[in-house]
């Protein structure tokens, strides 16, 4: 039994069908998930199962499941409290979640086998996954695919820390279940004080909140602009829900920027 979720931090998590899957009846395939270690630690998660893939809304469940639980087993009793050794900490955490995510797709796709759904592989799971384990004012963080992370800092405004990348060919991602997800799996770790707020996103969200811009080597990246930090500053008031949130994922202007699931896990600082 987890411990209750730390009362200085405010939590929502929404997921709603991008209007793709929606006009053929596909099940989102996305999955979230936020829970306490402890009364200080907690972990959130989103993960974007892949659309062609047959089991990928189950995949992406184990996959934040596995970020929970893989992270209370690397977390020592003591809080550790310098830079390099969350960094190591990171590390392990990496190695140990895909370790027990692969350990869950091979004990799920046995029964499913012997169900009719023989032939059933990894790659069927497939699945993104952008997880952070939050010991503030330490964020450990780790994803493959192409989620993305945007903070929120008091005072500087939303920043994309974690970026989805710009892939080459477009529509190539790396799964979980990927041949080289192992090379492809990264991780770090945010020192941040001032930390107000986290907002974990998958790739349905990109087009729909985040900027594109061309760097000084003529390369192209992704930035937050800065009106993100109203979903900050919206959960941060009482009033609002998650509903009022889901709402917003869901408006006609949001839906109009992508066919694909959209889905996010905001923390914010009370």
């Amino acid at each position: 039994m987890t411990d209750p979720f730390p009362p200085q931090w405010r939590v929502a998590g929404v997921s709603v069908p991008g209007p793709r899957h929606a006009a053929i009846a596909v099940a989102n395939q996305d999955s979230w998930l936020y829970r306490a270690v402890n009364a200080d630690v907690f972990v959130l998660a989103v993960a974007d199962g892949a659309g062609s893939r047959p089991r990928s809304a189950v995949g992406s469940r184990l996959a934040v499941e596995a970020a929970f639980t893989s992270a209370c087993a690397v977390l020592p009793p003591q809080r550790p409290g310098t830079g390099p050794v969350w960094a190591e900490l990171a590390e392990r955490w990496a190695g140990a979640c895909r370790a027990a995510f692969t350990q869950a797709v091979e004990a799920v796709a046995g029964p499913l086998s012997t169900d009719g759904a023989a032939g059933l592989g990894a790659e069927d799971f497939a699945t993104t996954l952008l997880a952070v384990l939050a010991c503030p004012p330490w964020y450990c963080y780790l994803t493959v695919g192409d989620c993305f992370l945007v903070v929120h800092r008091r005072p500087g405004g939303a920043h994309l820390v974690v970026p989805p990348p710009i892939a080459d060919p477009p529509g190539v991602t790396t799964f979980l279940t990927s041949p080289d997800a192992a090379a492809q799996l990264s991780c770090g770790v945010i020192d941040e004080p001032r930390l107000a707020g986290l907002a974990l996103c998958s790739d349905g969200l990109i087009q729909a909140t985040l900027d594109i811009a061309r760097r000084a080597d003529g390369a192209m990246c992704y930035l937050a602009p800065p009106d993100f930090a109203g979903f900050f500053e919206a959960l941060a008031d009482d009033r609002r829900t998650p509903l009022d949130l889901a709402a917003g994922l869901a408006s006609p202007d949001y839906a109009a920027t992508s066919g694909d699931d959209m889905t996010m896990v905001l923390a914010v600082r009370r």
